[in-house]
C-alpha cells in the first residue's frame, strides 16, 4: 500500500507519456464534453485521466485531470474558473490511481474495483461537486442541484464503468508499453 501513494520517478520517456495524456485530457474536455447549460455536463476525458493513473499511479492520474481541467478552464470557458472543481478532478484521477495502480487487469476483483471507482466517482460528482456548484450559485439549494443533475451523473458513471471493462483487455498492452517490456 506504500508504493501506491509514493510519488513517482520518471524516465524521459514517461513523462513525455503523461503529457500527452495531459495535453489529451484537455482536448477531450473541449471537444467530447455534451453540456446541458453551465452546469451539467457529460465529459469523457476521464478515459485519458483513467490510463494515465494505471499507468503512473494515483499522483499522476490527479495531475493529468486537475492540468486538464485548467487547460479546459483557459482555453474554452463555460463561467468562472474554479479551483475547487479543479481540486475535485485531481481527486478523481487520484481514486482511479488507487483503484488501478499496480493491480490485476482481469478477474472478478478488476470487476470489483470497476464498481468501487465508479460508485466512487459519483458520489464525488454527486455530493462534491454539486456541494461546490450551489456555493459558486449556479443552484438555490442543495437539493435542487441534486435532482436536477442526478441524470447525468448516473450516466457519466455508466460510461465510466462501461468503458472500464472494455478496456481490460487492452491495459495488459500498455501497461507493458510503458514499460518498455517485450511481449
Amino acid at each position: 500500500m506504500k508504493k501506491i501513494f509514493k510519488f513517482p520517478h520518471l524516465s524521459l520517456r514517461n513523462l513525455c507519456a503523461a503529457a500527452m495524456l495531459m495535453a489529451i485530457t484537455a482536448i477531450l474536455a473541449i471537444y467530447c464534453t455534451f453540456r446541458i447549460g453551465n452546469t451539467i455536463k457529460i465529459p469523457i476525458k476521464f478515459i485519458s485521466v483513467f490510463i494515465s493513473a494505471v499507468l503512473f499511479g494515483p499522483w499522476i492520474g490527479g495531475l493529468c485531470g486537475a492540468v486538464g481541467d485548467v487547460l479546459n478552464a483557459f482555453l474554452m470557458p463555460v463561467g468562472p474558473f474554479l479551483p475547487q472543481l479543479t481540486c475535485l478532478e485531481f481527486l478523481s484521477g487520484f481514486i482511479f490511481g488507487v483503484f488501478f495502480y499496480n493491480q490485476k487487469t482481469r478477474g472478478t476483483s478488476y470487476v470489483l474495483r470497476s464498481l468501487g471507482a465508479a460508485a466512487a466517482m459519483f458520489l464525488i460528482d454527486m455530493l462534491l461537486s454539486t456541494a461546490v456548484l450551489v456555493q459558486a450559485g449556479y443552484f438555490p439549494s442543495f437539493k435542487t442541484a441534486f435532482v436536477f443533475r442526478i441524470w447525468a451523473g448516473i450516466i457519466k458513471a455508466g460510461l465510466q464503468f462501461a468503458f472500464m471493462l472494455i478496456s481490460s483487455s487492452y491495459l495488459e498492452l500498455l501497461i507493458r508499453l510503458g514499460r518498455n517490456e517485450k511481449r
